[in-house]
């Protein structure tokens, strides 16, 4: 069986949470408007950039 080559890049395109630290990862949602929102499911932290 063949296994394709995974980039390290897209494995850590989210960012970590400042609340919850390093192990836990926000999800990043784009909004129509252009910007992105940073959210994080264990404590509901959203960040706006």
């Amino acid at each position: 069986m063949k296994h394709k080559e995974i980039q390290q890049s897209k494995l850590l395109k989210n960012k970590p949470c400042s609340r919850c630290g390093e192990g836990t990862m926000m999800a990043q949602h784009k909004q129509a408007d252009g910007k992105s929102r940073f959210y994080c499911g264990k404590c509901h932290l959203t960040v706006w950039e």
